[in-house]
């Protein structure tokens, strides 16, 4: 009889820790969810700011592109490549249009 006690009393005592354990996980997972969406959703907010600020360097750098009515191959490049990051947001629509436009331009060497 002292062994059905005591193997009814270890299992009770598995019972609580596997039981404990479970609810941990379950709040960790819980807690881990719940940081990622919070994330998420601070990461969308940057990669809109970053696509913000993009817009409006890659707007005012080919105004005043168009303005002088030439580009060195270094602005152009530099252009391209911040074009080039901006789409790969999934952002397009007018800056493609002054894409087309720099293309356009002649090409000045600065000495």
């Amino acid at each position: 009889m002292g062994n059905g006690i005591l193997q009814t009393a270890l299992t009770a005592l598995v019972g609580l820790v596997v039981g404990s354990l479970y609810k941990h996980a379950l709040d960790y997972f819980k807690t881990g969810k719940e940081w990622r969406e919070k994330t998420g959703a601070k990461i969308d907010k940057l990669a809109d700011a970053q696509q913000s600020t993009m817009r409006a360097t890659l707007i005012h750098n080919s105004e005043k592109y168009f303005e002088r009515g030439w580009i060195t191959p270094e602005e152009r490049a530099s252009w391209c490549d911040m074009h080039d990051r901006y789409s790969a947001l999934g952002f397009n629509g007018l800056i493609d249009t002054y894409r087309k436009k720099l293309n356009d331009l002649p090409d000045k060497i600065i000495n």
